[in-house]
């Protein structure tokens, strides 16, 4: 009798293993992209769900190569949709300076090389990429509106300076005061290991050569870019002692006051590209409800949908075009049916429903992924972005 039990566990066991491999596998789907068009099965039902969506949500592996040449190749069929504003991991200062170079087709990657010699990587911390540079002018030919809802980049802070007296009358005082400034930064940003000092922000938010510049510098067009830097300095400082909420907190305050400015807009949608964590309903794995949660009630209270997207890489190219199946233990059944030739959409909305409907227990991974977003994108094999700067 014992034995007969056990027999009967193990073909449970096994028919309900091979029932979720069923459900993964008709919630996956496909689609390639061939002279800037999105074709297939996968194409059609990712770009339905957009359409029919308020906000669109891509919670991002940052500089992934194929992942932004996809984003660049969306934006005509995002701005047909309605798409209007585009939602970036960065401040308000380095989107509206973002906008300036784009419309004035000055060239991203020699605004960036500016301050390379100062700073490792670029000065807004993205854009710093061939491919991001694509999509910036992409998003400006087609009169896409760029919303900055982060803090300023610990890489900005000689570009601020730089901004400041811009809007200041070039005193031989304020000169002096300038100069003595950027090289105090300069001196911090040396201070750093692997191009970070971790200790960069308070020694601003304390430092005289600073102080007295901003006092020099301090007028009714510089207030605005003043408040942004010391919020940026004291949330950067703080975030480096363990207090993460305050820059959610920022990016939800950033977010609902630029998304109040619709409310006469003939368009309301809009496309958030940001990383993973931010875009997450519910509780992220930051441990707090992050910006998307925020999205996700708005659509609700609007009557209106939101569709996020997680994306990430599977599979890796060396620089000799290898190969590399970079897929972590936990994802190995989520992503069993990806492909390295082709992108890979898998339903979460779907398969939701498909396990539920044929009683099929999910690991915990795949459970934890549909609670959180709506759909998983994986990229075909794909090296990492190119460095512009």
């Amino acid at each position: 009798m014992i034995k007969y039990y056990i027999n009967l566990t193990i073909l449970i066991l096994i028919f309900s293993n091979i029932s979720a491999q069923e459900v993964i596998k008709k919630s996956t789907y496909y689609f390639t992209i061939t002279n800037d068009t999105l074709a297939g099965k996968g194409a059609e039902i990712f770009k339905s769900k957009i359409s029919e969506s308020q906000f669109f949500l891509i919670g991002e592996e940052h500089d992934v190569s194929k992942l932004e040449t996809m984003v660049k190749t969306l934006v005509p069929f995002l701005k047909k949709e309605g798409f209007n504003n585009y939602v970036a991991e960065i401040g308000p200062l380095a989107s509206k300076k973002l906008e300036e170079l784009g419309k004035q087709k000055k060239s991203l990657e020699e605004f960036n090389r500016k301050y390379s010699d100062y700073i490792v990587g670029a000065p807004f911390g993205f854009f710093g990429t061939v491919e991001e540079g694509k999509t910036l002018n992409q998003i400006v030919d087609y009169g896409i509106n760029i919303w900055g809802v982060d803090f300023e980049n610990y890489n900005s802070y000689l570009f601020i300076l730089d901004l400041l007296l811009e809007n200041s009358n070039k005193s031989q005082l304020i000169n002096e005061k300038y100069k003595k400034a950027y090289n105090y930064i300069i001196s911090e940003y040396k201070k750093g290991k692997n191009g970070f000092n971790p200790e960069l922000a308070e020694n601003l938010l304390s430092s005289k050569e600073l102080e007295n510049y901003i006092n020099a510098v301090n007028n009714s067009k510089n207030k605005m870019i003043i408040n942004e830097l010391k919020k940026s300095l004291q949330i950067y400082a703080g975030q480096g002692k363990g207090f993460w909420y305050p820059r959610v907190e920022n990016m939800k305050h950033n977010f609902i006051s630029q998304y109040k400015e619709l409310e006469n807009a003939d368009s309301k949608k809009v496309f958030i590209k940001l990383g993973a964590v931010h875009i997450a309903k519910g509780t992220s794995y930051s441990g707090f409800q992050e910006l998307g949660n925020t999205i996700y009630e708005l659509a609700n209270f609007n009557f209106k949908k939101s569709f996020s997207v997680l994306s990430f890489t599977r599979y890796s190219l060396n620089s000799s075009n290898e190969i590399k199946d970079v897929v972590e233990k936990e994802d190995i059944e989520i992503l069993q049916y990806t492909k390295p030739d082709e992108w890979t959409f898998i339903d979460l909305n779907e398969l939701e429903k498909l396990s539920i409907e044929n009683k099929i227990k999910l690991n915990g991974t795949i459970k934890g992924y549909i609670e959180k977003f709506d759909a998983i994108l994986i990229p075909p094999a794909t090296k990492e972005s190119e460095k512009n700067y």
